[in-house]
């Protein structure tokens, strides 16, 4: 393998150069470029990031054993970061109605038009009243070219992704994180938002059976 630096070539085993020490970088299968070591250390610490933000929501879920709002605050405050994002929310369905759960990011105009859509009839137009009706993925690298356009520019965004938070058939909410730039969001961090609506469920329940527990605990006193 040639090395980039001194373009001496070296034997097919060799990892540095041979000639000056740079670090080789392979190619794979297909011919092209191969992870470089910079790479490959940049997603170790972004999944040891990610690893570390999910144990500390579970925490704080260990923590708040009979209220839930600590761990929607949680949630959106790591996944704007993690996610590279401007805005998180979380959108609680509670039969046709859906409220705003949790925010983060939010200023000026942008937060008095999030403030404003909320509370929202399941049937409105907007993303995540989609997103909870269908209890599917909502992912657009660009909201230029989809129906929430209008909304998407008065909320000061350009990319944006959404899950829902299931509980057995039935989606109870959902998770979503928008940006200023058009682009997608990768899959480890649409996989990372799925995590966090499936640790938002887990508390929500937790909080639910807690409170059973003190009733029926106070009914037998």
């Amino acid at each position: 393998m040639r090395c980039p630096r001194c373009r001496h070539e070296n034997r097919p085993q060799a990892k540095f150069c041979e000639e000056c020490g740079t670090p080789l970088r392979r190619t794979n299968d297909s011919g092209s470029p191969g992870a470089s070591y910079a790479d490959l250390g940049r997603d170790l610490s972004e999944a040891l990031e990610q690893q570390i933000a999910t144990s500390e929501i579970l925490q704080v879920i260990s923590r708040s054993p009979i209220d839930v709002q600590p761990v929607y605050d949680s949630i959106v405050k790591r996944a704007v970061r993690l996610c590279d994002g401007l805005f998180s929310t979380v959108i609680l369905a509670d039969s046709n109605v859906l409220r705003l759960g949790a925010s983060y990011g939010f200023e000026g105009a942008a937060r008095e038009t999030i403030e404003r859509s909320w509370p929202a009839a399941l049937e409105s137009d907007l993303p995540g009243a989609w997103v909870i009706r269908e209890r599917s993925l909502l992912h657009l690298p660009d909201t230029e070219d989809s129906p929430y356009a209008r909304w998407a520019r008065r909320a000061g965004f350009r990319s944006y992704v959404s899950l829902p938070m299931l509980k057995d058939d039935s989606a109870i909410g959902a998770i979503a994180v928008g940006r200023t730039e058009p682009g997608p969001f990768s899959a480890r961090q649409v996989a990372l938002l799925e995590t966090f609506a499936h640790q938002a469920v887990v508390a929500i329940e937790n909080v639910r059976l807690f409170k059973e527990l003190q009733e029926k605990n106070r009914a037998l006193s």
